[in-house]
């Protein structure tokens, strides 16, 4: 039996949660909107993990949303998989960009540039991290690229 969860505000975290719990120790996750205009014309992606931690914290955040418990609170990992919600978010990428040695490439819709008044600490972690001499390419919507001067970074 299928069950859907719907939600009427356009703020709901819902909106922007891609992810799927086929089996009680599996996880699809991605940008996939899950219809085969998205498949034919964005750029998609979903990666399924095989792991019953990460299958739980994310079950966890599937009832957060639906507002039964809190949530989980920083980092999952289950040694060769780290999953991170909401706010732990910016924590997982600015570690994993602080640890690139010789490249990152980076594929998003757009990306924020860092000010007094909007910090961004994946940014500002993306410019530190090609200040000491690692690659880093962002590909982002060019559109969005025209409206964000992005320093340092070379951008496709």
């Amino acid at each position: 039996m299928m069950k859907r969860v719907v939600s009427d505000k356009s703020s709901s975290p819902l909106n922007r949660a891609t992810n799927a719990m086929p089996d009680t120790a599996a996880v699809v996750t991605g940008s996939f909107n899950w219809n085969e205009r998205a498949a034919k014309y964005n750029y998609e992606n979903i990666v399924y993990i095989w792991s019953r931690k990460i299958a739980d914290a994310y079950w966890q955040e599937f009832e957060r949303v639906k507002g039964r418990i809190c949530g989980n609170a920083g980092l999952i990992s289950d040694g060769e998989i780290t999953a991170a919600f909401n706010k732990d978010i910016i924590t997982l990428l600015t570690q994993r960009i602080d640890a690139a040695k010789t490249s990152i490439l980076v594929a998003v819709w757009s990306v924020s540039v860092a000010s007094k008044k909007y910090p961004n600490p994946v940014y500002e972690a993306l410019m530190a991290t090609q200040a000491r001499g690692v690659n880093v390419r962002i590909i982002t919507d060019a559109r969005k690229a025209k409206k964000t001067e992005l320093r340092c970074c070379k951008c496709n």
